[in-house]
């Protein structure tokens, strides 16, 4: 809230490891999200759907785990499909375990103002993802830009009315119209109930209170498809598949273990061992 306060854009990264987020945390990120998209791009599946609670609260803690430093982002779990839905208690007991394992603020899709209220009663911040929600594809038609047409829009803008005054800390929309983004972002700074809460996009132009992309697609390292709003800022894969040629070229050519990397044996200690060895083949 200080950042947009100051007009100051956050900046977010969806990433799931320790390794991963320590590297975050050094580039000075606002916001950590660990996304049920590992699902697709760390755990290899078609959809974000296999994610489980379990498998959220281990890469809750690993992320946590990363941050030693001293720049340390606000941590967002999502709360995976099935873990919120049925009743404001599961919702309070699935979220209340993610924050255990190291979480700062919960995710959870779609407008659900009586889930965020019982979560905000519960004393736990909510970030309410609007917009494309991967956990609901089918329902819309795959993954496709929401808030094209007229209605679309206005029912956006009332979606994100309803989640902040239920107590939403953050909204995230997703795949939304750079225009549509826009134009919801004046009409909540006319609202003075409103125009505090941060609004942040994935794919939403340049006009909301920031941004946030995965670290896979952001350095290339997802490549089974490209969402047009995945800028690339490297092609780590294609780094990665290089020097992993290049380990199996030197060891086909014995040219890899050399002396550097490998370890030796004491002088004296060798000696004994090939005199022992001369004797055992006598």
């Amino acid at each position: 809230r200080e950042n947009k306060r100051q007009k100051k854009p956050s900046v977010g990264v969806s990433c799931y490891t320790a390794p991963d987020a320590a590297i975050v945390a050094d580039a000075e990120v606002d916001f950590i999200v660990v996304g049920d998209s590992l699902a697709m791009t760390l755990l290899g599946h078609d959809s974000t759907l296999p994610a489980t609670m379990a498998v959220m609260e281990l890469f809750v803690a690993a992320t946590r785990r990363g941050l030693t430093g001293k720049n340390t982002p606000l941590i967002s779990g999502d709360m995976p499909l099935g873990s919120y839905q049925p009743s404001d208690r599961d919702a309070v007991v699935n979220a209340c375990a993610l924050i255990q394992a190291g979480a700062d603020l919960v995710k959870l899709e779609g407008c659900m103002p009586e889930r965020i209220k019982a979560l905000a009663n519960a004393g736990i911040g909510v970030v309410a993802h609007l917009g494309l929600q991967p956990q609901m594809k089918a329902l819309v038609g795959g993954w496709k830009v929401q808030g094209k047409t007229y209605d679309e829009a206005n029912d956006l803008c009332c979606d994100v009315d309803a989640v902040i005054k239920a107590g939403a800390v953050i909204v995230l929309l997703e795949a939304v119209p750079a225009e549509v983004a826009k134009w919801i972002v004046e009409l909540q700074l006319e609202d003075p109930d409103c125009k505090d809460v941060p609004l942040l996009g994935i794919g939403c132009g340049p006009h909301v209170d920031g941004q946030l992309l995965v670290l896979s697609d952001l350095v290339g390292e997802f490549r089974q498809f490209k969402s047009r709003f995945a800028k690339r800022y490297a092609e780590i894969a294609t780094e990665k598949t290089g020097a992993v040629l290049r380990y199996v070229n030197e060891v086909r050519v014995r040219v890899f273990p050399d002396a550097d990397t490998s370890y030796s044996m004491d002088k004296d200690e060798l000696k004994l061992l090939l005199e022992d060895k001369g004797e055992r083949d006598v």
